[in-house]
């Protein structure tokens, strides 16, 4: 059976894969979905100074810490940017990597690089987007994510 480790994207928490969670340990898998700091439960620890570093080191802590080898790492969206790094720093312990609708950042990447199209209309240098499409999700994604968001806390 394998390791799964889930991590979760911006403004959610480990909470948001319960089910999942539960529908894999029923098939006989591990299954950890840490939460990063600063949203959900760990609110609280919220503060200017996190980054994508500090959530990085949050999943890394919990692979070291649960002593977990072998590990299936499962990024969705903001996800994606945190896989990355920790596949970066403990390639030996992960067995595959799993983009669920996330950001798939190569070396040198940013966040902010990879959304430009939101201002720039540019996503990368080897794909560019219409203003169409980046008016789209101003006058379209963003309202819909704006009325889907309850209960979701942003960094401070």
């Amino acid at each position: 059976m394998a390791n799964f480790v889930l991590v979760h994207g911006a403004w959610h928490g480990g909470w948001c894969y319960r089910d999942t969670a539960a529908a894999l340990r029923a098939a006989g898998h591990e299954v950890f979905t840490p939460t990063h700091t600063g949203v959900g439960e760990r609110f609280h620890q919220s503060a200017e100074n996190i980054t994508l570093e500090t959530h990085v080191r949050d999943v890394c802590g919990c692979i070291e810490w649960e002593e977990l080898d072998d590990v299936v790492l499962v990024g969705h969206s903001y996800g994606g940017m945190v896989i990355s790094g920790v596949a970066d720093r403990m390639a030996e312990r992960v067995r595959a990597l799993v983009f669920l609708d996330a950001f798939v950042p190569e070396h040198g990447d940013s966040l902010n690089g990879l959304t430009a199209c939101w201002t720039t209309s540019t996503l990368r240098s080897d794909l560019t987007v219409s203003s169409t499409a980046c008016l789209f999700f101003e006058s379209v994604i963003f309202p819909v994510l704006a009325c889907i968001t309850t209960g979701l806390v942003p960094l401070a």
